[in-house]
């Protein structure tokens, strides 16, 4: 059973209970019969959410994949976005690499509201 997160489940329940797939089977009219229809591939988009003796779990499904692969985009782009910001404030404080540590802390003047005053 593939492990998911509980909103990530109760997520694909609330998208199941939305296209009412469980009543799309017993009514045979209007949208009901196009929900029918395309019943299976929805579920195979949505996967299908299997209880056991440690709680709810999402079985298959691409939509789990997908949420996957956009989450750790985003964390790809925002690691991107600290490692330039941390270069820039590096290079505006005049730290170099391969700077020592005491080259670094010669370099290095802090503002005037974190000098020590003797």
């Amino acid at each position: 059973m593939t492990t998911s997160h509980p909103a990530e489940t109760r997520f694909i329940e609330l998208m199941a209970e939305l296209f009412q797939l469980d009543e799309a089977e017993a009514l045979d009219f209007g949208l009901y019969r196009v929900i029918r229809r395309h019943n299976a591939e929805v579920r195979a988009f949505l996967g299908e959410i299997k209880a056991d003796k440690h709680g709810k779990a999402l079985v298959g499904g691409r939509l789990s994949a997908l949420m996957d692969e956009a989450f750790t985009q985003a964390g790809e782009e925002t690691k991107a976005s600290d490692r330039w910001r941390i270069e820039e404030l590096a290079k505006s404080l005049g730290l170099m690499p391969g700077m020592t540590a005491d080259k670094k802390i010669s370099v290095w003047k802090p503002p005037k509201h974190l000098r020590i005053l003797h």
